[in-house]
């Protein structure tokens, strides 16, 4: 099969520039075709239209990974735009440094001893099989076909209220077990809670130092635990606001938090790649689940208690026994990082969301895989059971949310009305309890309350 040769961004901080400009160079010299500010902006162009054009026009990109390059905001925003598109990024090591944690996974070709032997290695990385190409921007294209196809035979989902309050984006929503209030998570620091019949805020929870990135209510709807980057749980009193207790133990920041179906326990998941469960009545850790080769994303309960989900960076889920932490299942199938995880109402299944753009459902037991939902045109963070089981809902960086029908898999809606592509992702979808409302939270700073009917 003939190969092709990837067109690279160079994505770097000016001072590597020397550096940068002696490899785009060689490999320019050796064949490759790479794009370098240095070189390709003509005399007299719009310096930042043309660096626009040429990150979102090349389907790969080089970082130049250094201390400078880690500090710089526009190296790191490059990149997490390359993430987002979904483009192939290789890392390229020139100096030492401490590698982000969202890219250490990806493996890097490093420069630090031997010069020649890194250009040939990123030579051979910018070559693809020219049928795997056509395969990918197959799959693409069918992802962006199919919800346009899907949208004009559906009914349009109707949004009833918009929660706006928060500075910056929202990470997650949760209803109270009442549906009368929603809780919020965001990255301005801070959770607030609202009233779902006017919208009012009621309280703001303060004290957390860093982005707070998940929010969950106690079954009795009289606390609320959150998950932020300060790498602690906080639980709080959902009337008054007061701290009742910090959990101290995770080493990286809390991605996900979630009750015992009896109250009695938490369980959280940190990128630190394990997942710990806490006894809440003593704040004392219980357990603490390692087995992920990555970060953990999302943690859920089945309804009986017994065992614990969870999502990772690491493409797998787990199912694990929440008395002796033993892993019971291991769950793979997915192609990108798995970024959150559901258990059906009656425990036999399993819903997972991956940043591959599809959510799959399985059978719990045994992992086998019972369907899956495409439709989504770029990766879906959240997943979330209606409280009859018979229907699915799904958030994704594609603005949008989607309501499946949990038996066949069929579309049955997609809500629209979140902000514009990289200002709008839906970060978290969560259901009312009387199964009638879904509210999103989204990265355009808000949050909002869908009707869906039932």
């Amino acid at each position: 099969m003939a190969k092709q040769k990837l067109t690279a961004f160079f994505s770097y901080s000016r001072q590597d520039s020397e550096f940068a400009l002696r490899l785009a160079k060689d490999l320019k010299a050796s064949g490759a075709t790479v794009w370098l500010d240095q070189l390709d902006i003509a005399p007299g162009q719009r310096w930042d239209r043309a660096v626009e054009e040429a990150l979102e026009r090349c389907p790969c990109m080089l970082l130049i990974l250094s201390p400078a390059a880690v500090d710089s905001d526009n190296v790191m925003d490059e990149a997490a735009y390359a993430r987002e598109k979904q483009k192939i990024l290789i890392p390229v090591l020139y100096r030492d440094c401490k590698i982000p944690f969202r890219l250490s996974r990806l493996q890097y070709i490093d420069f630090r001893q031997a010069y020649d032997g890194g250009v040939k290695a990123v030579l051979k990385a910018l070559e693809i099989e020219e049928g795997a190409e056509r395969e990918a921007r197959h799959e693409v294209e069918e992802a962006r076909r199919k919800p346009e196809a899907a949208r004009q035979a559906q009914l349009a989902g109707q949004a009833r209220l918009t929660l706006s309050g928060h500075s910056t984006g929202v990470a997650s929503v949760a209803w109270s077990p009442d549906g009368k209030r929603l809780a919020t998570a965001s990255r301005d620091t801070t959770a607030k809670v609202w009233d779902v019949g006017t919208g009012k805020e009621l309280l703001t929870l303060r004290g957390h130092g860093r982005w707070v990135e998940d929010v969950a209510w106690s079954p009795d709807g009289n606390r609320l635990a959150s998950g932020n980057w300060d790498d602690t749980v906080e639980v709080w009193d959902a009337a008054t606001g007061n701290l009742l207790v910090t959990l101290s133990g995770h080493g990286n920041p809390i991605k996900s938090v979630a009750w015992s179906p009896d109250g009695k326990r938490l369980a959280s998941g940190s990128w630190d790649t394990t997942a710990k469960l806490w006894d809440l009545e003593t704040g004392k850790e219980l357990l603490t689940l390692r087995g992920h080769g990555s970060g953990v994303q999302s943690v859920a309960w089945s309804p009986d208690g017994e065992r614990l989900a969870s999502g990772s960076l690491d493409k797998t889920a787990k199912v694990w026994d929440a008395e002796t932490g033993k892993v019971l299942l291991n769950i793979s199938g997915h192609r990108d990082l798995v970024w959150s995880v559901a258990w059906s109402p009656d425990g036999k299944r399993l819903a997972t969301g991956s940043l591959d753009n599809i959510a799959i459902v399985w059978e719990a037991e045994t992992g086998k895989v019972l369907l899956t939902l495409r439709g989504h045109a770029s990766g879906v963070q959240s997943v979330a059971w209606s409280p009859d089981g018979k229907r699915l809902a799904t958030a994704s960086r594609d603005t949008t949310a989607k309501v499946w029908d949990a038996g066949t898999g069929k579309e049955l809606l997609t809500l629209s009305g979140h902000g514009s592509w990289d200002g709008g992702w839906v970060e978290d979808v969560a259901w009312s309890p009387d199964g009638k409302r879904l509210a999103t939270a989204s990265k355009d700073t808000t949050a909002k309350v869908w009707d869906v009917g039932s």
